[in-house]
C-alpha cells in the first residue's frame, strides 16, 4: 500500500521519482552482486561484472548525495511541511542504508572485506586526522586528487577505468593482429614445406630415370664397340681370302 501511495505520488513529485528511480538502481544493482558471486563460483571471468557495479555503485553514491542536497534546497523554499520534510529524511537515510550494505557486499564479494563504507567506493577513506584519501595509500592527500570534490574524484576514476578499457582494447586488438600474422606465417610455411617435398620427389624421380638412361646409353655404347670389332675381323679375314687366291 505504502509503495502503492509513494508511486502515485512520484507522477506529481519530481523528488519522489528520482527517489524511486534510485530505490530501483539499488535492485539492480544487487541482482548484478549476486549474478557476480554466481559467475565467480562457476569459475567464470567477472571483470566486466565488477567494473558495471562500481560504475552504478558510483552513480548511485552521487545521486543520493543530489538528492539530499535536492531536499534541502525544497526544505528552504518552504515548499514542505516539517513532517514531510522528517519523512523524506528518513527515506533519504533508508536508502544511504541500502547504499552502504550494497558497498559492504561489494567488499566482501571482491575480497576488501566487509567494513567498507561509500568512501572505499570513492578509493579514499579517512586517517586518524579526518583527511580524505586517494590512492595506494590510505589518509594521503595527493597534489593531483586535492583539487577534486568527491564527484570529481569519481569522474577521475571513470575516466581511468575508460583509459585502460581502451588500452586493454588496443592491446586485444594487437594481440589478434600478432595471432593471425603467427597463423599466416605457420600456414605459409606449411605451404613451403609441402613444395619443398613435392621438389624432392620430383628430384629423386629425375636422378633414379637419370640413372637408368645412363646405363642404357653405357649398354648402347659397348654393343657399338663390339659390333665395330667384329666388322674390322669379318673385313680382315676377306682381305687374307682375297690375297689367297690372287695368283703370283
Amino acid at each position: 500500500m505504502r509503495e502503492t501511495q509513494l508511486g502515485n505520488m512520484a507522477k506529481y513529485d519530481p523528488w519522489l521519482a528520482d527517489y524511486d528511480s534510485l530505490f530501483a538502481l539499488v535492485d539492480e544493482i544487487m541482482a548484478e552482486i549476486q549474478n557476480r558471486n554466481n559467475l565467480a563460483r562457476q569459475g567464470g571471468n567477472v571483470t566486466k561484472a565488477t567494473m558495471s557495479i562500481r560504475k552504478k555503485l558510483s552513480t548511485l553514491n552521487t545521486e543520493t548525495d543530489a538528492l539530499e542536497k535536492s531536499l534541502q534546497k525544497i526544505k528552504a523554499r518552504g515548499s514542505l511541511s516539517d513532517k514531510e520534510f522528517s519523512r523524506r529524511r528518513d527515506m533519504v537515510a533508508t536508502l544511504q542504508n541500502r547504499q552502504d550494505s550494497l558497498v559492504t557486499m561489494f567488499n566482501k564479494a571482491t575480497g576488501k572485506g566487509g567494513d567498507g563504507d561509500r568512501s572505499d567506493l570513492l578509493g579514499s577513506g579517512s586517517g586518524s586526522d579526518g583527511a580524505r584519501s586517494f590512492g595506494a595509500r590510505r589518509g594521503v592527500e595527493t597534489e593531483a586528487t586535492r583539487k577534486f570534490d568527491n564527484r570529481g574524484l569519481i569522474d577521475q576514476q571513470e575516466q581511468v577505468m575508460r583509459e585502460q578499457d581502451d588500452g586493454l582494447e588496443a592491446l586485444q586488438k594487437a594481440i589478434a593482429v600478432q595471432k593471425n600474422l603467427g597463423l599466416d606465417i605457420s600456414n605459409e610455411v606449411d605451404s613451403q614445406n609441402v613444395i619443398i617435398d613435392d621438389l624432392h620427389d620430383a628430384t629423386d624421380r629425375t636422378s633414379s630415370l637419370l640413372g637408368r638412361e645412363t646405363k642404357h646409353v653405357l649398354s648402347v655404347t659397348e654393343k657399338t664397340k663390339t659390333g665395330s670389332m667384329l666388322c674390322i675381323i669379318i673385313l680382315l679375314i676377306i682381305a687374307l681370302i682375297v690375297v689367297a687366291t690372287v695368283p703370283n
